[in-house]
């Protein structure tokens, strides 16, 4: 969110960042020369919509942010006139607020009924963070805390996504893997479907492999001759 006012020098705004699906809160934007006009507008000239603001002292404003159920970057700048209401040239007096989606979280993690790839479930839709090389397994994966290598434990894998929140992980020759492993899936290595701000998670997550719903049966014949006793 970047704010421009006319006739004052804007320092700073807090909060600096604000969750998408945070119900309406202020904004505290602190300056100078800030006039109780009776009129204050906080204008977002991106996305044209206009929010109210309120004069607190000459350092200090609030505007009143609604809910945004999708994460944005807003470029504002504070109306003090209704007829008056442009910058002067060269004044450079703008501050960010960022309205972010946080990046989905591994939920759970289970292998497939032919135990040949696993299936790992976020809370929300996701795509990789980058397109490229995007089914290359070590974007995603990473050595538990218990020293064991990802790689070991899912061999040459593969990995893709599909039905928007699950990550596909296709086990490679020489995988390990087997129920109650643990794997560690990386911080800020997707980001929510369809928003233009995700916030990344700074730390990896760990979770424990649930064995397959419908474990495959293994037929059993055994031949050989009669026994006699």
């Amino acid at each position: 969110m970047v704010l421009i006012c006319f006739v004052c020098i804007l320092s700073g705004i807090s909060p600096t960042e604000i969750e998408v699906r945070s119900p309406p809160f202020n904004v505290t934007i602190t300056g100078e020369n800030f006039v109780d006009s009776g009129y204050i507008q906080c204008f977002d000239e991106l996305n044209l919509n206009s929010f109210e603001g309120f004069f607190i002292n000459a350092t200090s404003i609030q505007c009143l942010i609604p809910t945004f159920n999708q994460s944005v970057r807003l470029q504002l700048r504070v109306i003090f006139s209704e007829t008056n209401n442009q910058p002067p040239e060269g004044v450079n007096t703008e501050v960010e607020l960022d309205v972010f989606a946080l990046e989905p979280s591994p939920v759970s993690i289970t292998l497939k009924d032919d135990l040949f790839s696993v299936v790992i479930k976020y809370n929300a839709t996701v795509e990789p963070v980058s397109a490229n090389d995007a089914d290359n397994c070590s974007l995603y994966l990473d050595n538990n805390s218990n020293g064991v290598k990802w790689n070991e434990q899912v061999g040459d894998a593969h990995c893709y996504f599909i039905d928007g929140d699950s990550l596909i992980v296709e086990l490679g020759i020489y995988a390990t893997l087997e129920p109650s492993a643990m794997i560690a899936l990386k911080g800020g290595a997707v980001r929510a479907r369809g928003e233009t701000i995700t916030k990344p998670r700074t730390e990896n997550k760990e979770l424990l492999v649930q064995g397959p719903t419908n474990p495959p049966v293994p037929d059993v014949v055994i031949e050989g001759g009669e026994s006699y006793g």
